[in-house]
């Protein structure tokens, strides 16, 4: 089917600036419609485009159109693989931009560029590829672009840094002729996630010694090392750093937020609040580091009051805000505080009642917290499962057998599948685990207890030193019974442990 120059030519305007206030894939496939009426589905250029603003929604509903639409097109450019590759990459599926990937790799005509390989970086670093990741990393140094693009040595060293390779994140950084404030957060935001707050503080200060000016997210980051390992001196430095230094941008809502948090956790409330009142601006995050102070600190009528206060501000609590609340509150202040409020309780606000009463074995109150949360009308099943599992290890720590039972009956008529709960312990160095389901491993636990025979001085003999972390899914006898065989299994002088 042919069409005049004059109307494919306006068809493409219009589809190109159409496209340019799109927010919605319901808006973008009229579009398509278009474009294929006219004949132009297959053009390399204006795809491209229509791709981009599909991926750009950053909604699975658009990544899968998008997919659609590549699939019918003969000839895809490299701005169309980048554009897939990298809204992949930033979905909740990076596996998938691989797929894209190895297509591309498949092309005659094409080859990656830099922006496709940060990418793909991006991907290895957050599914902990660790094998296809050293494969990208040789061929950036091959062909050249690790040393000439920011974006591809960020993303090698946040590759090694996800995996929990330090060594080789450090040699990779090592590497590097100009290391930007943003390689360095990298590097102490990953230690920081594996609680090594003290060795991110370390590189902060190795930071400055090389001249760096750290921006507000890397000041940010090591406010948090400082509230991880408890460093008041270290965070009231920083502090005053942020004060005197010469491009001062104020007290932005990361820094101001990262302060009342280390305050908060370093004992110093009182600083913490003169901060959280100096500043122009606080988001959620903000509240929730306040109201988390003042409940760490057992100030109850003040954590209630700060909760109500955001919320006159326009401020919608989420869940974290609730916990911190509930946690400084006794249970019927919590219920008379949920219902006193403005809106409509979501399941988050029921949840984080529910994981109180888990914390305080607290049967009646879980049990009508579940029945709200039931009763929400925007609960997903994924919710309302996980309260159900909660519930039912409620019941069984509060030695209510039969009421667990029933509970977990009702989550296996609803199709849930829940992983058995274990327990593993240390005996002589050696390591055993019990999973609850593991009806061999009890029969042999309760074989050898058969013939025990210790008399009791023999027990203060063996210096027995047993530590059990409760898996709410094992039951209680299971637990009793497996510190036993530990106990039997042990020989004097050494430790055992059961987690």
């Amino acid at each position: 089917m042919s069409h005049h120059p004059s109307t494919t030519t306006q068809a493409w305007t219009r589809c190109l600036t159409l496209l340019k206030h799109c927010t919605k894939t319901a808006q973008i496939k009229p579009i398509h419609a278009l474009l294929i009426t006219q004949d132009l589905h297959q053009n390399p250029y204006i795809i491209s485009k229509l791709i981009t603003s599909l991926t750009s929604l950053s909604t699975s509903l658009g990544l899968h159109y998008s997919s659609l639409i590549f699939d019918q097109l003969q000839n895809p450019n490299l701005y169309i693989y980048n554009a897939l590759i990298k809204a992949h990459s930033n979905s909740p599926h990076p596996r998938t931009s691989f797929h894209y990937f190895n297509l591309l790799l498949n092309e005659e005509t094409l080859r990656p560029d830099c922006q496709i390989f940060s990418s793909i970086l991006v991907s290895c670093a957050k599914t902990c590829s660790l094998i296809s990741g050293k494969q990208i990393q040789n061929w950036v140094f091959k062909n050249g672009v690790f040393s000439s693009d920011s974006y591809v040595q960020t993303g090698v060293i946040r590759l090694y840094v996800e995996t929990k390779l330090w060594g080789d994140a450090r040699k990779v950084f090592d590497e590097i002729t100009s290391v930007d404030v943003v390689k360095w957060n990298v590097v102490m935001s990953g230690l920081i996630r594996c609680g090594l707050g003290t060795q991110a503080l370390g590189l902060f200060k190795e930071m400055l010694v090389y001249g760096l000016e750290p921006d507000e997210f890397c000041l940010t980051t090591a406010l948090t090392a400082c509230a991880q390992s408890g460093n008041l001196w270290e965070g009231r430095w920083i502090h005053e750093y942020v004060k005197k230094r010469k491009n001062h941008f104020g007290l932005d809502v990361f820094t101001g937020t990262a302060l009342v948090d280390m305050y908060a956790k370093c004992g110093c409330l009182d600083l913490a609040m003169e901060v959280f009142q100096g500043m122009t601006k606080r988001n959620v995050f903000s509240w929730a580091a306040m109201i988390g102070g003042f409940a760490v600190h057992g100030h109850a009528m003040e954590a209630i009051h700060y909760f109500e206060k955001m919320q006159t501000y326009g401020v919608r609590p989420d869940g974290v805000v609730l916990l911190s609340v509930l946690t400084a509150c006794r249970f019927d202040e919590a219920l008379k505080l949920i219902k006193r409020m403005p809106m409509k309780p979501l399941a988050s606000v029921w949840g984080a009642l529910l994981n109180g009463c888990r914390i305080h074995n607290n049967v009646e109150l879980a049990e009508l917290a579940v029945k709200e949360l039931l009763e929400v009308e925007d609960c997903d099943k994924d919710e309302e499962d996980a309260a159900l599992v909660q519930l039912s290890n409620i019941y069984f720590s509060s030695q209510k057998s039969e009421d667990g039972y029933r509970i977990r009956r009702m989550i296996g008529d609803r199709g849930l599948k829940k992983a058995p709960g274990c327990s593993m312990i240390e005996v002589d160095g050696r390591t055993t685990e019990f999973v609850s389901s593991d009806q061999m491993a009890i029969v042999s636990a309760h074989c050898k207890l058969t013939n025990l025979r210790i008399a009791s001085n023999d027990v203060a003999d063996k210096e027995l030193f047993v530590s059990v972390e409760g898996r709410l899914l094992l039951d209680p006898q299971q637990k009793v019974l497996f510190s036993c065989w530990g106990f039997v299994s042990h020989t004097p002088k050494r430790a055992q442990k059961v987690s």
